[in-house]
């Protein structure tokens, strides 16, 4: 079983992995004056190094990037009220990575509206509401937003992507100038 397993892995990985358990590698000498492995603290120690690297370089911004985001969720939520297609109390939510801490700095930005109950967008002219995200489409690529794109307006939920021009964009973070963002 074990000469299966480790030809299965070498196949699909390229090599064997070492399960070996961490106990046995920081501690290789069993009895009672154990001492940790020299070799294998420091190879623990640039792992550690790495990762917190890795972190500074990719999430340490999240502040930041968060504050973006619901700058740019609220400046949604007023195109929305301007473009007057929908029922007053209408909200833009933040969802999926972005919502969830899973998603990166680079993560795209995803919002939906959320109709106050007992109300609704369509009507038996428009039955998905698509003409009227087709307004709102408009009023964003008329206050700044970058390649504004409609060509989902007909699917079973009328999405609208466009790039937004970060709010405190700063280029000496490495950030992109617009975040990409979808709106359904």
């Amino acid at each position: 079983c074990a000469e299966a397993r480790s030809k299965m892995q070498h196949r699909s990985l390229g090599f064997d992995p070492n399960t070996t358990s961490l106990e046995n590698v920081l501690y290789p000498n069993r009895g009672r004056n154990r001492q940790m492995n020299p070799s294998a603290v420091s190879v623990f120690n640039q792992l550690s190094a790495a990762m917190g690297q890795l972190y500074q370089d990719n999430y340490a911004t999240a502040d930041r990037i968060l504050r973006q985001r619901e700058m740019i969720r609220l400046q949604t939520e007023a195109f929305v009220r301007n473009c007057e297609c929908f029922p007053p109390g209408t909200k833009v939510a933040i969802f999926g990575s972005s919502a969830n801490g899973f998603g990166s700095p680079k993560s795209d930005l995803d919002m939906c509206l959320q109709i106050p109950p007992g109300q609704d967008i369509t009507d038996s002219d428009d039955p998905t509401g698509a003409a009227k995200m087709a307004k709102l489409a408009k009023i964003l690529e008329e206050d700044g937003m970058e390649e504004v794109d409609t060509a989902r307006l007909t699917a079973r939920i009328p999405v609208i992507k466009f790039n937004c021009p970060r709010p405190m964009y700063d280029s000496s973070e490495g950030e992109e100038p617009f975040m990409e963002c979808d709106l359904s």
